[in-house]
């Protein structure tokens, strides 16, 4: 049950992301927070809860998914009014979808080491 809430949280993530990357610029929310920090963020939080609810090798399979379409996002806001793709978005988007990856299977790791004990 917590893995499949997890991958629903994590499509659901996902869906957000392709929303937001896809609207033209001025229909987007802005957090006020730089643009790279927004990317690192999402993919973090994306991949963060994809690594808890898939095993350790499809988790690695969905980081590489996630860099993927960071780079085609950052492409198709090239053709977007009032947005623009850059190196630098792909580069955060990338970096956030790694870090929350390892985030979330330290958490793994964490929560079996606990319930092992107790």
């Amino acid at each position: 049950m917590f893995e499949n809430i997890a991958r629903a949280l994590a499509i659901a993530c996902t869906i957000a992301i392709l929303y937001l990357s896809l609207v033209p610029g001025e229909l987007r929310p802005q957090s006020g927070a730089s643009g790279h920090f927004e990317h690192f963020m999402a993919y973090a939080g994306t991949a963060f809860f994809f690594a808890l609810g898939t095993h350790m090798r499809q988790g690695i399979a969905l980081v590489f998914a996630l860099a993927l379409l960071s780079g085609l996002l950052e492409i198709a806001q090239l053709y977007i009014p009032n947005r623009t793709g850059e190196w630098p978005g792909f580069a955060a988007s990338s970096l956030g979808a790694l870090v929350g990856f390892i985030a979330g299977t330290l958490t793994l790791h964490m929560r079996d080491r606990i319930w092992r004990k107790g």
